[in-house]
């Protein structure tokens, strides 16, 4: 009778077989991601008040998350975050600098300047009317009052050269209106070869009026002085000394682009021969208007002798500066003669 070997029990799954019965352990749910910053009981009253600090800045819920995140993150950890984010704003920065459209100067600093641009040229204390003197006694008044102009525009090239652009069409289209206005003072029409007759003709209040429109000027007795003396030549006699001819007369014969800078070479010898005396100078400038009143128009006005606010601060600006042209201007050039 054959016998039949008993099998060994099967014992090397018996641990998987008991495995497999076993119920599966349940693990403890998750916190959520917490929107509030949490810490030991001993800074609670630090964590008040970084949260609320969080509430008054409206932070969103995963805002406030981060946050909770990054205190109880290592310091290491927390300064790279820190580095990380100030290139993220540069960045976001760049973006909006880029999206935005061009500055153009504004039609409210056109007017400023136009306006400061007037007063200065019909300053009595202004040593030049081309060139770089009332341009950069005009700048000199931007970067003081700045209007509207952007903060640190002065640094930006392209947008102060829209600046610079704006100063000097405003100057080139005042001095173009000064001129016209003497021409217009004396004759009917601009082509007129004759010239009215004396009694027909604007007076000099009538014509510092047409000058100062449109601005913040006023006539007094330095603001008509300074348009008479725009409408005078002088010159040098050698045996009388010094003399002045009508340039409104003049003005017919030589209306070109030396007109401009004919009065700038009265405005040297007239302080030449003042010597820096200002009461010399005054003096010279109200003859001008005596003589003016004289030849031209009806003399049946009177003109105030003050001075407006306004005209005072300007003066003040155009005294402190006419020091010279700024680095980089080369002065008169014969585009500014209109």
């Amino acid at each position: 009778m054959s016998s039949r070997a008993n099998s060994p029990p099967d014992s090397d799954f018996d641990d998987v077989y008991a495995a497999m019965a076993q119920s599966s352990p349940v693990s403890s749910p998750r916190d959520p991601p917490t929107t509030v910053v949490s810490a030991p009981a001993n800074n609670q009253n630090v964590v008040a008040a970084i949260n609320r600090f969080m509430a008054k800045k409206r932070l969103r819920g995963e805002q406030k998350a981060e946050v909770a995140v990054y205190l109880n993150d290592p310091p290491t950890i927390r300064e790279a975050k820190a580095f990380v984010q100030a290139f993220h704003l540069e960045n976001l920065l760049a973006k909006i600098i880029v999206s935005q459209p061009p500055w153009e100067a504004s039609s409210d600093l056109e007017k400023n300047i136009y306006s400061y641009g007037a007063a200065i040229l019909l300053s009595s204390k202004l040593s030049a009317y081309k060139g770089s003197v009332p341009k950069q006694i005009l700048y000199g008044i931007l970067k003081k009052h700045r209007f509207d102009l952007p903060p640190g525009i002065e640094h930006n090239p392209a947008n102060w050269g829209k600046v610079t652009h704006a100063v000097e069409e405003a100057l080139t289209q005042l001095r173009a209106k000064f001129k016209k206005a003497i021409g217009g003072s004396l004759k009917e029409k601009p082509k007129d070869v004759l010239l009215l007759p004396s009694a027909d003709r604007k007076n000099i209040f009538q014509l510092t009026q047409d000058n100062a429109k449109g601005t913040q000027c006023e006539v007094n007795v330095l603001l008509c002085a300074r348009v008479a003396f725009m409408g005078v030549i002088h010159s040098d006699d050698s045996i009388g000394g010094p003399k002045y001819s009508l340039q409104r007369k003049s003005y017919i014969k030589d209306s070109s682009v030396n007109f401009w800078t004919a009065v700038d070479k009265d405005l040297v010898k007239i302080r030449e021969k003042a010597d820096g005396d200002l009461k010399k100078v005054t003096k010279a400038f109200r003859h001008v208007l005596k003589t003016d009143r004289e030849q031209h128009g009806v003399d049946d006005y009177e003109i105030d002798e003050a001075v407006d606010t306004f005209q005072q601060d300007v003066d003040k600006m155009v005294e402190t500066g006419t020091a010279g042209p700024a680095e980089g201007d080369d002065g008169p050039t014969g585009n500014d003669d209109h």
